[in-house]
């Protein structure tokens, strides 16, 4: 056949048509192969991401003599605050002549969970504890604070999390994250058309990106298994994948993964995820005692964590959180007067305490004992110690002391060190 004749042929129309629905059919039904594949969610992804050491717990028992200056450092350290006020809270404590009260906070991390207590401690004029009692008066024989944290342990690792179960999450939390992330999350199969549609409109008459239609299942789905680049593609993957985890897990399970795995912050080099290190790292206390002020920053944090920053911006992070706050009044949420007072309060953020400088020293030989142990299997998510941190501290405290008064007295001890400071071992 000639070049002329050739060239007068045309494609058959259903030809094309048919290669056209495979060129959109193929791609489609890969991701919903992929969806059904990888989209579920692995118990195991969402325990702790680090074995974390403790120091021994400062523990008290009639009979014992106190020190009040170190009990004191002590507390502080912990992040409690002194309070001079009849009405003692948890995470707060009261020195007397001789009766202290302290108001225990609940943790985990060590163990089982500890709840949240209270102790009167009552003392005789040389300091010796004499009697101890709860909230109640009933007799205490011997009362735990919550171990010191000395550091983590993590297999290379730069997230830090620690899980928590839905019902230990306060309620305002989860109202907070629900009003502004999804509220017709309990509606939905894993997409909220509604939503998706008014978020188009709105985008189209901005003429650019001003609002997002994903829910809270397409938002745990693209954290666990897409990546953060913006595209169609992964949008359409993002989706498959939400509707994959709608079908295979309850609305509890999902919610219950999102707050696990959420990322709030950083520390250092370390990443924050979920709402259980949040509030540690933030508030310095377990998440079943945050308040509705600051599970309203939490959730403030979850649009960009970096830019509402407590730490770092503490106006932008009040105002964020007030517009949270406002969301949950006109939701219905909350009421005016829990609005007023909230949106009022000032962020407080745990004080840094002061580490212990040999401790990282001392975490890698608890690692490594306890790797040489359990042959680098079944090794504890975390372990408290032996060390005391008040005795560890005193002595990092009086070598510094010692090697400033040697150099300051012995002028040839500084003389072979090239301007370094002297060092103990």
């Amino acid at each position: 056949m000639a070049l002329r004749d050739r060239l007068k042929i045309r494609p058959d129309g259903r030809f094309i048509r048919k290669a056209f629905l495979v060129l959109i059919l193929v791609p489609l039904l890969l991701m919903v192969g992929e969806a059904s594949v990888r989209a579920r969610l692995d118990p195991l992804a969402f325990r702790d991401a680090a074995m974390r050491v403790y120091a021994r717990p400062l523990t008290l028992s009639p009979g014992d003599r106190l020190d009040r200056g170190a009990v004191e450092d002590h507390l502080e350290r912990l992040g409690y605050e002194e309070t001079r006020g009849r009405d003692l809270g948890v995470g707060e404590f009261y020195f007397g002549s001789r009766r202290w009260v302290v108001g225990r906070r609940p943790f985990r991390g060590a163990g089982a969970p500890v709840g949240p207590g209270f102790a009167v401690i009552r003392m005789d004029y040389s300091g010796r504890i004499t009697r101890m009692e709860d909230e109640e008066g009933r007799r205490l024989s011997r009362f735990s604070l919550e171990p010191e944290l000395l550091g983590r342990i993590t297999d290379g690792s730069r997230e830090d999390r620690l899980p928590v179960h839905l019902g230990e999450i306060p309620e305002d939390l989860v109202e907070a994250l629900l009003v502004v992330e999804d509220q017709r999350f309990f509606e939905h199969s894993g997409l909220d058309y509604r939503r998706i549609a008014a978020a188009f409109m709105a985008n189209v008459r901005a003429g650019r990106v001003v609002q997002g239609g994903s829910t809270l299942t397409q938002q745990l789905a693209k954290n666990l298994f897409l990546s953060p680049k913006r595209s169609l593609v992964r949008k359409v993957r993002e989706a498959f994948m939400a509707m994959a985890l709608e079908s295979r897990h309850s609305k509890e399970e999902i919610l219950q993964a999102y707050l696990n795995h959420v990322y709030l912050g950083q520390d250092g080099s370390v990443a924050i995820h979920g709402v259980g290190r949040a509030a540690q790292h933030f508030f310095g206390k377990d998440v079943t005692a945050l308040g509705l002020d600051e599970s309203a920053l939490l959730v403030a944090l979850i649009r960009a964590p970096s830019l509402y920053s407590p730490i770092r911006n503490p106006e932008t992070a009040t105002h964020r959180r007030n517009l949270v706050l406002r969301l949950m009044r006109d939701a219905g949420v909350i009421t005016e007067e829990e609005y007023g007072r909230a949106s009022g309060a000032p962020i407080v953020l745990r004080e840094r305490a002061r580490s212990i400088k040999s401790a990282r020293y001392f975490i890698d030989y608890v690692g490594q004992g306890l790797r040489a142990r359990n042959g680098g299997e079944g090794i504890p998510r975390s372990v408290v110690t032996t060390l005391d941190a008040d005795l560890q501290l005193a002595a990092e405290k009086a070598v510094e002391s010692g090697l400033k008064r040697l150099s300051r007295d012995f002028a040839w001890l500084r003389e072979g060190e090239a301007g370094e400071p002297l060092q103990a071992a």
